[in-house]
């Protein structure tokens, strides 16, 4: 055993060489949550008339969605997906999405409700405001949601959940006993409070935790002093609703006063509280028994340890941290998150296209969709967006290329058979004819003769004004407007006085050896090409105009020596 910061009994280390049976293929609750409501969103789903659940073809789309390695093989083979309808469940919980859930009777002998015609509709108001919230508030959203779910028959006593292994108690009798008054919401809170107190990433053993809450909160789960539905429940003691048996029974098997009874009941809870929210959302790792038990119902001590992950502990104080972009000069960007960052990928995909989503989420900037953007938000800076969302500089190539990219962005609109109309207060039925509100007295509009037809019945005195294709006629002289202008007269063209200035280009060759310089120097004076020599600089200064001399007797050089020409950059 390793040791520990809390007392030995409450945190039972595991060897870890006798860990089996890793649960260790959790799917990603918030990206899923993400795709399933992005794919809602894009198209009209139905649901089946008699259970209410997704068609076959809609879940085979989701299965090759999303991350539950599993779900291809669970809709192929059952039809079903516990992982999808869970999250179908969350979406509906949260108010994503809305269907119909009574459904309704067809006739005096249907036994179970109906539900034609029941479309999914996508709620896109409320997932925006969730998508918009910080990381840390989405999550607990999310908690929230799922904590705060349950029933009398839904919850870790009697149902199973999209991981779950183990069994569940008889719901024979759920309504009745002290399950009607048990708060299951208060109940999950206290046991995740303890749960905050193990190191995270150390294996601990399951009963040390039931341990814990026996000796420090006993009445975690039942208070001290139970509410009973019915009167002879309570003769029944606090366990009346449990039920242990080799072979069914709905009798009562667990006495308040056995020395095991809090871990017959209680224990059995804890066991199916982890393999339910807390592994879902990723928040501990189980390690089961790899004998199964088979003398008693319900199983007991069926999950041997479990492991607080750093996700949990993030979350719980509060510091669950923002997506951390970077942009390399690749174009790519890196969007690096320990949730799934829905509302950064929202914010840069007009700007590029993903390329892989894991830990970390790669996009590619891409320019036909950031020039398609720039023209339709003209005043939208795309390189100060994505310099402030970067957690580093953006790399000058980068900042560079963007710049090009607006340059590009530059069009025109073209409106056929569309008028310009001006004037102050311009008359409510104009407002038919818009096309766009230029200013308060501008706008544009069409059927312009239509227009022009109503203002004269108006009494409004309008004024035609037909325009040339190549330029903007002015108005008459006694109508003014704040567009058009009489066009300024001609003026004669300023002579300019000419002036020439007269260069000449020279040529530098610089020489590392002197005696190169020399040999090079008289090759040049016995080619009668004029030429400054710089003894101190090592330099031979020629002008442009012979440049083919001196290549000519550059060859006859390189066949004593060997000549690389370097170019001088400063």
């Amino acid at each position: 055993m390793k040791k520990t910061t809390l007392p030995e009994k409450h945190a039972e280390q595991l060897d870890e060489t006798e860990l089996i049976d890793i649960e260790n293929h959790v799917p990603d609750l918030r990206k899923d949550l993400h795709l399933f409501d992005n794919y809602i969103s894009n198209r009209t789903v139905k649901r089946s008339v008699r259970e209410n659940t997704l068609s076959k073809q809609d879940l085979k789309r989701l299965a090759k969605l999303i991350s539950d390695p599993f779900a291809i093989s669970d809709v192929e083979e059952y039809g079903e997906s516990d992982w999808i309808d869970f999250i179908d469940d969350l979406a509906l919980r949260l108010k994503f999405i809305d269907y119909d859930t009574k459904g309704e009777y067809a006739g005096y002998t249907s036994h179970s409700p109906s539900f034609p015609d029941n479309y999914i509709e996508f709620n896109k108001e409320i997932y925006n405001a969730f998508v918009k919230k910080s990381l840390q508030e989405q999550e607990q959203m999310i908690f929230d949601t799922l904590v705060d779910s349950y029933s009398n028959s839904r919850n870790e006593f009697y149902s199973t959940r999209a991981l779950s292994k183990l069994d569940r108690f008889s719901t024979w009798g759920c309504a009745t006993g002290v399950m009607p008054f048990l708060d299951f919401g208060k109940i999950r809170r206290k046991i995740f409070d303890h749960l905050k107190h193990y190191t995270p990433g150390v294996w601990y053993s399951t009963a040390s935790l039931i341990r814990r809450l026996k000796d420090l909160d006993p009445y975690f789960l039942i208070p001290k002093k139970p509410r009973y539905k019915y009167k002879h429940d309570e003769k029944k003691g606090r366990y009346c609703n449990f039920y242990e048996t080799k072979y069914g029974g709905h009798e009562p098997t667990v006495k308040p006063m056995d020395p095991d009874a809090f871990e017959r009941v209680e224990g059995r809870y804890i066991e199916r509280f982890l393999e339910y929210i807390p592994l879902c959302m990723g928040y501990v790792e189980l390690v089961y028994e790899k004998k199964q038990q088979a003398d008693i119902f319900p199983s007991m001590g069926q999950v041997k340890g479990f492991k607080v992950t750093d996700r949990f502990i993030r979350f719980i104080n509060g510091a669950v941290a923002e997506p951390k972009v970077t942009i390399l000069p690749n174009h790519e960007i890196h969007i690096e998150s320990a949730s799934y960052p829905a509302n950064m990928i929202h914010r840069l995909s007009p700007f590029g296209q993903m390329m892989s989503e894991d830990k970390i989420c790669v996009m590619k900037l891409d320019q036909k969709r950031i020039i398609d953007f720039m023209v339709e938000n003209d005043e939208f800076d795309v390189k100060k967006f994505l310099a402030s969302i970067s957690a580093a500089p953006l790399p000058q190539n980068i900042g560079t290329e963007l710049s090009e990219w607006a340059g590009r962005s530059d069009v025109f609109v073209l409106y056929d058979t569309c008028g310009l109309l001006e004037g102050k207060s311009p008359p409510l039925f104009a407002n038919d004819f818009l096309v766009k509100k230029i200013t308060k007295d501008l706008c544009l509009i069409s059927s312009p003769e239509r227009v022009l037809e109503k203002l004269e019945i108006a009494a409004r005195a309008p004024v035609e004004i037909r325009h040339a294709t190549t330029k903007l006629s002015p108005p008459p002289k006694a109508i003014t407007s704040r567009y058009l202008k009489q066009a300024a007269k001609k003026q004669k063209p300023v002579v300019k006085e000419q002036v020439v200035i007269k260069q000449k280009t020279f040529v530098t060759l610089y020489f590392q050896k002197g005696h190169i310089l020399e040999i090079f120097t008289q090759a040049l004076v016995k080619g009668k090409c004029p030429v400054e020599v710089d003894k101190e600089r090592m330099t031979i200064s020629y002008g442009s105009k012979d440049r083919k001399k001196v290549a000519a007797i550059l060859k006859d050089l390189r066949k004593t020596y060997r000549i690389r020409i370097e170019e001088v950059l400063s």
